[in-house]
């Protein structure tokens, strides 16, 4: 699990320093069919050619998120809760709070550096 983290955060670094003109794409598949599995899982898997058309149309969109499988939003919509629920617990926003955020940090330098 912590390798699909890496990746998602990787890709997201990269799409931010790329210049404008080329585009970064994270593909985030579900079960897909494939080789990897026993033919009896693989039966439950989305097909692959259906997989492929989804996949496509939104890389020919230059998007950067490639999803495919309509529950997943199930999964991210309770992580979202709970981590929400955190912030709002520990770290409520306030005036001022993107202080510390890397993404202000690094445009007033570049700012300041002109």
């Amino acid at each position: 699990m912590s390798s699909k983290h890496a990746v998602f955060s990787l890709t997201e670094a990269l799409a931010e320093e790329v210049p404008d003109f080329i585009s970064v794409s994270l593909i985030c598949p579900g079960f897909v069919r494939s080789e990897i599995g026993s033919e009896a899982e693989m039966k439950m898997a989305m097909d692959t050619d259906k997989y492929a058309d989804i996949v496509m149309e939104q890389l020919k969109n230059e998007e950067f998120l490639i999803v495919s499988h309509a529950y997943n939003i199930v999964r991210i919509e309770e992580r979202y809760h709970q981590i929400s629920k955190a912030f709002t617990q520990y770290a409520p926003r306030y005036e001022g709070d993107d202080e510390y955020d890397y993404r202000t940090l690094v445009s007033k330098m570049a700012t300041n550096n002109q």
